[in-house]
């Protein structure tokens, strides 16, 4: 769609990053994950059950309308900001 309509696209990692006080360990996160075919709605209402969990956000800077003329191009990019984005919430998390 960036690519189409000539739109700027705007790369936002999140990482749910603590339940109370303590960091979530790697293997409990796949409880807390978005993934798969599930829908946005089954996944908010599933958050909205978990007590005390803390959503960390980072807004990378955004990447103007032409940067890419290729959409996988663009697609691959946006897609390595946000990894490196979540690992890096996540380290902060157990630093922290």
């Amino acid at each position: 769609l960036a690519i189409d309509e000539n739109l700027p696209a705007q790369p936002v990692s999140m990482a749910y990053t603590h339940l109370g006080k303590r960091a979530i360990p790697a293997d409990g996160r796949d409880e807390l994950a978005w993934v798969g075919e599930a829908t946005f709605i089954a996944h908010f209402w599933h958050i909205l059950s978990v007590p005390n969990v803390r959503l960390s956000i980072q807004i990378h800077p955004e990447i103007p309308a032409g940067t890419y003329t290729d959409r996988k191009a663009l697609t691959h990019e946006c897609e390595r900001l946000v990894k490196q984005g979540v690992a890096s919430l996540m380290a902060e998390a157990y630093r922290g």
